[in-house]
């Protein structure tokens, strides 16, 4: 009966209520509650005179808490003019029980015709009871099953670190990212985790993080070995995405801080950028490889590097270049080999692309509006004849003013309007993600190098003035359309991915300026999020793929305007304790 009344999972949304319990500020007693009352008010009480704040329904718990936190902002406004404060527990610890108001909601008086040898306090006792007693037996069982998983996890994460005195801080660091709460950085963290001798915790911790010389290669490597087996096992199919993220920065001491394209701002700001290689399937996704990309300023200046204790074998590399290594070291730890995914700051450039395909390597990469191509009547002049006088025949397509490449932007005009066709991908937050595309086979036309038949595939979404996208793919010939489509929309996970690390497990959150904190704490939080997918892969029962929410509006691609989907929920909190 349930079932039939359910809405459709894309009318799915999240409600939140909210509890506090008030105290004055004088004397810490309860307040008293003589205001407007009725089943309208928009601010109601629980029976011990909690203030309940109800949400409406939400698509993320990204946005209930903004609207909890604009709720709250609304309380202690009017909070600090009565002097009252609110505690935000799951129990009173102050008061006895006889201290408490006694505040019964309407449904009680009934329950009561139904308990007419109980009081109205009986009855909130009785409830209470129950929710305390019976409602979260299933869940202790459960919590006690993840409690032993992250162990054994956690297990594995600590041998890479090269000593035995690091598991302890390791698995600290690890739950205090996991666990709710608002700042991830060493010394809130270490309250969360340790609140017994905090000044212990965080000092080992910082110690860890900051100091202690071990491979964040080698940890990104265990905690890939935990999660693309069973990543792998769901869907052998899968991609291996290229891609940085911006850490907005003042200053100018944070290691590879510079003015520089910020991807999350989507313009030029004082920033760290960090190069990633995610491998990804319609399961799940997974970074494993991570890099600060260091400016050539920075790379010049030994002052700076000194301070920062950038090692001395790191030299100015592009972000591509970056990038290959990454890949290389993908390649060499026998990782599956996926079809690489990239945006048009990797994809436009031509000896990235060469350098993929003789690693045997597909790709499906973005390319910027002027890219050349050779295509349809724009071919090169022909090859002139061998010279009877021997020598090394031409190889090199040949250009004069009658055989010139065009833009893939003029590709996309050119085109009959009947060459584009709406295509579907993907269910979004809302609906079914879809737009108007063409695919063309081309050749790319740079520095007079032959370069073999590839596709071009143009997005030119249904009634905008010109195109949104272009890719090159190596995909095989006969790739149907809706099958290059696909792929090339499945970046999304490399937005979701960084979407959750920051908002969720504190990527942007270190305070160091030091190269090898930067690192450290990057590689655990990428091993916390790596727990939370491999438990994502062990939650489904059944052969569909994991429907992961969208990515949030503040979420940008390079260089693109606004996404329009919303970011994912990630359920990192249940069941891990503190202390």
């Amino acid at each position: 009966m349930l079932a039939s009344g359910e809405k459709p999972e894309a009318q799915w949304r999240i409600g939140t209520e909210h509890e506090q319990f008030g105290f004055r500020l004088d004397d810490l007693r309860p307040p008293t509650f003589d205001g407007e009352r009725g089943i309208e008010a928009s601010v109601t009480l629980e029976p011990a005179g909690q203030l309940e704040l109800s949400g409406a329904p939400l698509h993320t718990i990204h946005d209930t808490c903004v609207e909890v936190g604009s709720h709250l902002n609304e309380v202690k406004q009017v909070a600090d003019q009565l002097g009252l404060g609110f505690l935000g527990m799951g129990f009173q610890p102050k008061w006895s029980r006889e201290a408490m108001p006694l505040m019964p909601k309407g449904r009680y008086k009934i329950m009561q015709a139904y308990m007419p040898n109980s009081t109205m306090l009986q009855i909130i006792v009785s409830l209470c009871h129950y929710w305390k007693t019976f409602r979260p037996r299933g869940r202790a069982v459960l919590n006690r099953s993840l409690e032993v998983r992250f162990e054994q996890y956690g297990e594995v994460v600590a041998a890479a670190l090269s000593h035995a005195d690091r598991k302890q801080p390791a698995h600290w660091y690890l739950k205090g990212l996991l666990l709710p709460g608002g700042r991830k950085s060493v010394e809130p963290m270490a309250a969360r985790v340790h609140p017994q001798n905090v000044r212990s915790a965080h000092q080992s911790m910082h110690h860890l993080v900051a100091d202690a010389d071990w491979s964040d290669q080698a940890l990104l490597a265990a905690v890939a070995a935990q999660v693309l087996p069973p990543l792998s096992r769901k869907s052998a199919a899968c991609h291996w995405i290229v891609d940085d993220t911006g850490f907005s920065k003042k200053g100018v001491h944070s290691v590879g801080v510079a003015r520089q394209y910020c991807g999350r701002l989507g313009k030029t700001d004082n920033c760290q950028v960090a190069v990633s290689l995610s491998i990804a399937n319609e399961h799940g996704s997974l970074p494993v490889g991570y890099r600060l990309y260091l400016p050539e300023q920075w790379a010049q200046d030994t002052v700076r590097r000194k301070k920062a204790g950038v090692p001395d074998q790191v030299v100015f590399q592009t972000k591509t270049a970056l990038a290959m290594d990454q890949i290389d070291s993908a390649l060499a730890t026998g990782i599956a080999a996926g079809v690489v995914l990239a945006d048009a700051a990797y994809g436009t450039e031509t000896h990235w692309r060469d350098q993929l395909s003789e690693r045997g390597l597909l790709y499906m990469v973005g390319v910027r509006s002027n890219t050349k191509v050779w295509w349809g009547s724009h071919q090169p002049a022909p090859m002139p004849p061998a010279s009877p006088k021997g020598g090394r025949p031409r190889t090199r397509p040949m250009r004069d003013s009658a055989h010139a490449p065009i833009s893939v932007h003029e590709v996309a005009q050119r085109l009959p309007a009947r060459t584009y066709r709406q295509v579907s991908w993907r269910q979004g937050s809302d609906a079914t993600l879809s737009s108007r595309f063409a695919a063309v086979r081309v050749r790319a036309a740079h520095n007079r190098q032959a370069h073999d038949e590839q596709w071009l595939l143009i997005e030119w979404p249904p009634g905008e003035s010109e195109p949104r996208h272009y890719w090159f793919s190596t995909l095989p010939k006969q790739t149907p359309v809706k099958t290059l489509v696909a792929t090339a929309q499945g970046r999304w996970r490399i937005e979701r991915d960084y979407q959750e690390l920051k908002s969720e497990l504190g990527l942007h959150h270190y305070e160091g300026r030091n190269w090898r904190g930067f690192h450290h704490h990057a590689s655990l939080c990428i091993a916390a999020y790596g727990f939370l997918m491999r438990e994502r892969l062990r939650s489904k029962k059944n052969s569909v793929a994991f429907k992961m929410p969208a990515v949030s509006k503040s979420v940008r691609p390079r260089r693109s305007g606004p996404n329009a989907t919303s970011p994912s929920q990630l359920d990192c909190h249940a069941g891990l304790r503190t202390g």
